[in-house]
């Protein structure tokens, strides 16, 4: 953190307040999530919410590198360095969504009301849902499925033998009715946003 950061926030060079610097996700409420306790411990760091397109580039290796660490565990049925290894993945998968300045949270609810949207609650429904996918060629099987949380029945239609690299078997399938999640748009001013305009500028500028 520079003297200037500094001094707009009234605090001494070299310290950061998280509630300053944590965008859009975070004000001065308790730390719960597991995103929120990685992006505290980034900020720690001095791993700002900031990164340009190559330090993420590094961030992703790390990721691959916590997967291939956590690949040779299991090949190795270490079960103690399997659990690191799913930490850790976690860890520096949060830190990327920390150093883009996503509203990672937000995203995985958004994710994970579409995931749970794939599944059909009616018995109607996975029927439509399974004639969709007939006529694609692909043979399923509806499966009942109990929500723990609310006690509700989900019908889930899941691939039924390997028929190919997307479909093996045990799968399961999209419901009919399945839409994308549609994500909160970036504020204008998110440096990754302003970094495509500008490299757009650049790109189609007139010779």
């Amino acid at each position: 953190m520079n003297d200037a950061i500094a001094e707009e926030h009234n605090q001494p060079a070299g310290l950061i307040n998280v509630t300053t610097h944590f965008r859009g996700t975070v004000s001065n409420q308790p730390i719960q999530s597991n995103f929120r306790k990685t992006a505290v411990t980034n900020i720690i760091a001095s791993n700002l919410a900031n990164a340009s397109w190559e330090q993420l580039d590094a961030q992703l290796d790390l990721i691959q590198s916590e997967l291939n660490e956590t690949r040779a565990a299991l090949k190795e049925r270490n079960l103690n360095e399997m659990r690191d290894g799913v930490a850790d993945m976690l860890v520096t998968v949060y830190g990327m969504g920390h150093r883009a300045d996503f509203p990672v949270d937000e995203d995985y609810h958004l994710v994970d009301q579409a995931n749970r949207a794939k599944f059909d609650t009616t018995l109607e429904d996975a029927v439509k849902t399974q004639q969709k996918y007939a006529d694609l060629g692909v043979t399923t099987k509806i499966h009942e499925g109990q929500n723990l949380e609310t006690g509700a029945t989900h019908y889930v239609v899941k691939v039924e033998g390997n028929q190919g690299e997307k479909y093996p078997h045990g799968k399961y399938l999209k419901s009919y009715k399945w839409a994308e999640p549609v994500f909160l748009a970036l504020a204008d001013d998110h440096h990754l946003v302003r970094a495509l305009h500008d490299s757009s500028a650049v790109f189609h500028h007139p010779v």
